[in-house]
């Protein structure tokens, strides 16, 4: 099993008190699935990345500076999965800011395909120290040409662009920057899952995951009742750490995540001892990658998120947003609460509006209740790309966000075979009522077997 990457390392969620009244009394801490920020500091212990000299590394030489052919050049390493030379190739981009895909096992990834994953430079695989490659060429502009450059250098052909979350940030750069590209071959498609159509201001994403908790709390069955009482919360787990299981199950999203929501509500239905379990893997710190602070601050924070100071808190069953500053211990200034955007300005802010992409076919799979990257934030991507004659929006209902692989995975291999024959995947197959492509819908505890081995899956997957 992968280890657990998560595409969106924002959600916020505080170490505090039970009680809500009163200022916590340790320096809050923000928390997310696969990114954790330790108190006072905001810093979290970066690692060398395992992988990065497996059978399938490639590595090709890049400008540090694309703009500037006398800058330095340096290696960039990728990796490649061959199932069969003749097969079509996916390029998979990973989201975050910050996050990476080299190092994991190819046995992940559909056989019916040859795939490409990718590390960003400056992080992970790709991680190079300031004296290499100088912040100013950390960017998503530098990013997207490294890709070009991988495609222009293999003579790649036959192949789609595959961007999830920020990943679809690059996405809409590739498909601009490629219109004046004449010495590449072009893609057969361009595929954007969890879409980021403009910057994320203010407290936007926070109030997105409230909208879609305060959901959950009216449609599963004793759910507020269970989340009543601060101090006897399900499980023996507490506040901070349910907050991080509910949101990064509102990330999952669909059956999978709704099912471990009823086990909250209704323990004596379920296998607790499993359930347990795997939600113990969802609270699971992993050190960070080398670099993945750094391309965060300086690709998040300036392109895609404002100053981060607000948080969701449980209180009393439900998440309200409050501001950060509301928590602090006298003395403590938000940055060392926070150590996220703070002191750093959205001066590059991301909007899919300002690039015309080029006319290929371009796939939008959107989940109809992803908290990270909102149906609005995806409409108005959609909405704004007027010059695409063969575009398609694919909202699979329920979903979070990432369902071409949790609640498509059944029907994955058949959603790429329509995409690469540049047709319509939503006249090829029906949608179940719960969003997924086989129709699984769990009340009963028998099922619940099932529904584990589909959230372990989907916590490995990139999101």
């Amino acid at each position: 099993m992968n280890k657990i990457i998560f595409s969106l390392c924002l959600i916020s969620m505080v170490s505090c008190r039970e009680s809500s009244s009163k200022k916590p009394n340790t320096v809050p801490t923000l928390e997310g699935p696969g990114f954790r920020l330790g108190s006072n500091t905001g810093e979290k212990i970066e690692r060398p990345k395992d992988g990065c000299e497996n059978s399938g590394t490639e590595t090709i030489r890049v400008l540090a500076d694309h703009h500037d052919e006398t800058s330095r050049y340096f290696n960039y390493r990728y990796q490649r999965v061959v199932n069969d030379p003749q097969h079509q190739t996916i390029i998979h981009v990973p989201g975050g800011p910050g996050q990476g895909l080299m190092g994991v096992d190819g046995d992940s990834y559909s056989t019916q395909y040859n795939h490409i994953l990718i590390d960003p430079r400056g992080l992970g695989c790709n991680y190079q120290p300031k004296n290499v490659i100088s912040d100013k060429f950390i960017n998503t502009d530098q990013h997207t040409r490294d890709i070009i450059e991988i495609i222009r250098q293999l003579n790649l052909d036959s192949y789609a662009f595959y961007g999830v979350s920020y990943g679809t940030v690059v996405g809409t750069h590739f498909g601009h920057l490629i219109k004046d590209i004449d010495d590449i071959n072009l893609p057969q498609a361009i595929v954007l899952e969890g879409i980021v159509g403009q910057a994320m201001r203010g407290d936007s994403y926070q109030q997105e995951f409230k909208k879609q908790w305060d959901r959950n709390l009216q449609r599963v069955s004793g759910l507020d009742i269970a989340f009543s009482d601060s101090n006897n919360l399900p499980f023996g787990y507490n506040v901070s750490q349910w907050n991080q299981i509910i949101q990064t199950l509102l990330s999952v999203g669909g059956e999978s995540g709704k099912s471990f929501l009823r086990a909250a509500a209704d323990p004596e239905r379920y296998n607790i001892g499993k359930v347990k379990e795997t939600l113990d893997r969802v609270l699971k710190d992993e050190p960070a990658i080398l670099g993945e602070r750094r391309f965060y601050n300086l690709v998040g924070c300036q392109e895609v998120f404002e100053n981060t100071r607000y948080i969701n808190y449980l209180t009393s069953g439900r998440f309200e947003v409050y501001d950060l500053v509301d928590y602090l211990e006298d003395g403590v200034t938000l940055e060392q609460a926070v150590g996220r955007c703070n002191s750093m300005d959205l001066s590059n802010p991301f909007d899919s509006s300002n690039f015309v992409m080029i006319d290929i076919p371009t796939y939008y799979v959107q989940g109809e209740n992803d908290p990270n990257t909102p149906q609005e934030g995806a409409r108005y991507h959609f909405e704004n790309q007027v010059e695409l004659s063969q575009k398609y929006f694919i909202n699979v209902e329920g979903a979070g966000h990432n369902p071409l692989a949790i609640q498509l995975d059944d029907c994955s291999d058949q959603v790429w075979e329509n995409i690469f024959s540049g047709e319509d995947p939503r006249d090829k197959f029906t949608l179940r009522d719960n969003g997924s492509c086989f129709g699984y819908y769990y009340e009963s505890a028998s099922a619940l077997k099932i529904e584990l081995q589909k959230l372990e899956f989907s916590i490995g997957k990139v999101f």
